[in-house]
């Protein structure tokens, strides 16, 4: 569902730059009351009562101020009380008191953008950032792993105007980020009349169709890594020594399509193992998804409480 809309960023690869080039308004944050979306819910579950999470797809939910996410976490854990997860995170709202509030509210899973490590690469975006946020912000959600999954972080690989310094930043931030987390790994496609598209445009650089899928990445050294720094991390060492390797895709070097399929299978077991331990089979897919998730399992995972400190009263 939805409980918010707007954002009050306009990254160039977001299609939300459309919106606001049509309405400058799109940019403030809007929702409607707790006892809206909680009713909401409410009448979802009347008709679905097998349903045992709720996904909120907003584009910036962590923006929606304390107070209100206050008496959202209570009246949720009070009249809903099933696991929820929140898609809409953004680095430079992760407050630990918000996030405090909201797990104790229920929430078991998030993800959020953090797209690349490189300064330079995050201005090419119009991405808000400064120094230190991106690992202060994974640092706050690494605190709460003992009640949700880990935090999804989506990432964009592949980007034509990347250096090797880019990809160098990019992977040291996977390396000295906090454990344990995910990634969303996206090959970089552009939506028609983004920002983005259009600047590609003016710099004359192409990039597949935005009907090629995002799945599909070049099988560079530097996308082997990314995905194995996800299952683990070498000694500093190693990785050090590894780095000297990774190159932009654009670059002419050897590829590695076997140790890539490998990486990417030893990810995908990661995620699965995290999502089969918290008793989550919303991204399952398939007949066995299908059967786990409608079977409201997931609800057992939602009766490991956080501690009673937390209670935002």
């Amino acid at each position: 569902t939805i409980w918010s809309i707007g954002c009050p960023y306009k990254c160039s690869f977001c299609a939300n730059t459309k919106f606001i080039e049509n309405d400058k308004n799109y940019r403030k944050l809007r929702h409607p009351s707790v006892d809206y979306i909680i009713a909401e819910v409410k009448e979802v579950l009347k008709k679905h009562p097998h349903f045992s999470s709720v996904s909120f797809q907003d584009d910036s939910f962590m923006a929606i101020p304390k107070v209100t996410l206050k008496e959202f976490a209570e009246k949720w854990k009070a009249e809903i009380d099933i696991p929820f997860f929140v898609v809409g995170v953004i680095p430079s709202f992760v407050k630990k008191e918000k996030i405090e509030i909201l797990v104790w509210g229920g929430m078991k899973r998030v993800r959020m953008g953090i797209q690349s490590g490189s300064d330079q690469v995050l201005e090419f975006y119009d991405r808000p950032n400064k120094p230190g946020l991106i690992p202060h912000a994974t640092s706050i959600l690494a605190e709460y792993k003992e009640y949700m999954i880990p935090p999804d972080y989506d990432l964009i690989i592949d980007n034509p105007v990347e250096t090797r310094g880019d990809i160098a930043d990019t992977l040291n931030l996977l390396y000295s980020m906090k454990r344990p987390f995910n990634l969303n790994v996206f090959a970089l496609r552009a939506i028609p009349n983004t920002e983005l598209a259009n600047d590609l445009m003016q710099r004359g650089v192409d990039i597949e169709d935005i009907k090629t899928s995002y799945l599909i990445a070049a099988p560079t050294f530097a996308n082997c890594m990314i995905y194995l720094l996800t299952v683990f991390r070498p000694p500093k060492r190693i990785f050090n020594y590894l780095l000297q390797y990774a190159k932009p895709f654009t670059e002419e070097q050897t590829l590695f399509p076997m140790v890539f399929f490998f990486s990417r299978a030893l990810w995908m077991l990661k995620r699965a193992y995290y999502h089969v331990k918290f008793l989550d089979f919303s991204v399952f897919p398939g007949r066995v998804g299908w059967l786990f998730y409608h079977s409201g399992i997931s609800k057992l995972f939602n009766k490991q409480e956080p501690p009673s400190a937390w209670n935002p009263q």
